[in-house]
């Protein structure tokens, strides 16, 4: 009778930079963001979301060709509040983890105040935190399989 024994060991992706955006729990709202071919040769990069029932990427940036040098936008998608997930953080939680002041908090709400059209203008006070979820965007090496970057999303939602 033979015996095998298989080990594994997973880490958590190095994630290089971290997005925190704020959205209204029944809005979507599109984000750009930059990435540049540090590479010394063009590239293909493939484009995927951790939670793509949270972040997805648009269909023109889920593939992207670059030469050295050269920076884009990926587009990304944040999808509205779809209910309570047995999975989620409570938003306290989220924000504690994520090491955000009392000063980012306001600027957090400030930002997201200023952003919503007139009808739907609310005070920064009265602005209720319903949800927080977080998302990793991956970039791909489309040639070689590889991981190049890992991009954090934290999605705040409030009504």
């Amino acid at each position: 009778m033979g015996i095998w024994s298989l080990t594994l060991q997973a880490d958590a992706p190095a994630v290089g930079q971290t997005y925190t955006v704020p959205v209204l729990v029944d809005s979507a709202v599109g984000k750009r963001v930059t990435y540049t071919n540090t590479w010394p040769t063009k590239r293909t990069f493939k484009t995927r979301s951790s939670r793509p029932d949270v972040v997805d990427i648009r269909p023109d940036s889920e593939e992207v060709t670059l030469e050295p040098g050269e920076t884009a936008y990926l587009r990304v998608v944040v999808k509205p509040y779809g209910g309570p997930s047995p999975s989620d953080p409570s938003p306290s939680a989220l924000l504690a983890a994520s090491g955000m002041t009392g000063r980012e908090r306001v600027e957090l709400a400030r930002s997201l105040v200023a952003s919503l059209p007139p009808e739907l203008a609310v005070a920064e006070q009265d602005l209720q935190l319903v949800a927080a979820r977080e998302a990793l965007v991956f970039i791909d090496d489309a040639e070689g399989g590889g991981n190049v970057e890992v991009l954090g999303v934290r999605v705040v939602y409030c009504e």
